[in-house]
C-alpha cells in the first residue's frame, strides 16, 4: 500500500453536526450509567470516561458508542493539551474528524482511539492514554519527525 501524506482542512459543517450528535449520545450514556456525573470538556472528564468504560454494559458496546466516547475524550484533550483543535484529516484511509496539533502534521485519531484497543482486547486506561498523548505532543515540539511517526498507532 502506498503511503499518502495526510491533508488537513477545517472541520466541515457536516462533521461538526455529527460530533454534536455523538456528544449528545455519550452524555446520555453518562446520565444513564453514572448519575450525578457530567462531561465538562476538561481533564476531569478522563475519570468520568474511565468510569463509563468500566460499566458492565460497555462490554457489549458497539463501534458507534466507542466513537462517541472518543469524541468526548477529544474534547477533553483540547483543554488538556494546548494547541489541539478539531479538523478534517484526509489520508489513504479516508476523511475523518481528528485532532491536529497547531498547524503541524501531528494528529490524533480520537474517533477510533478506544475502538482499536477494544478490538485488540487491550485494557483502556483513559488518563494514561491522555498522558501518553501529552508526552508525544511535547516531544513533537522538540523533534517533529520522530514524534509524528511515534503517534501512528494512537
Amino acid at each position: 500500500m502506498n503511503h499518502i501524506e495526510a491533508k488537513f482542512s477545517p472541520i466541515s459543517d457536516e462533521a461538526r453536526s455529527e460530533l454534536a450528535d455523538l456528544r449528545s449520545f455519550v452524555s446520555g450514556l453518562v446520565v444513564r450509567f453514572l448519575p450525578g456525573c457530567d462531561l465538562l470538556q476538561t481533564a476531569e472528564d478522563f475519570g468520568t470516561l474511565q468510569q463509563l468504560r468500566d460499566v458492565d454494559a460497555m462490554r457489549d458496546a458497539n463501534y458507534g458508542a466507542w466513537v462517541a466516547i472518543g469524541v468526548a475524550f477529544g474534547d477533553a484533550l483540547i483543554n488538556f493539551i494546548p494547541g489541539l483543535a478539531w479538523c478534517m484529516e484526509s489520508d489513504q484511509f479516508g476523511t475523518n474528524a481528528a485532532l491536529r496539533f497547531r498547524q503541524s502534521g501531528l494528529s490524533i485519531a480520537v474517533l477510533s482511539i478506544f475502538w482499536k484497543r477494544v478490538e485488540r482486547g487491550e485494557a483502556i486506561d483513559v488518563r494514561h492514554i491522555a498522558n501518553e498523548l501529552s508526552t508525544i505532543v511535547a516531544n513533537h515540539d522538540a523533534q517533529p519527525i520522530a514524534a509524528a511517526n511515534s503517534c501512528a498507532d494512537c
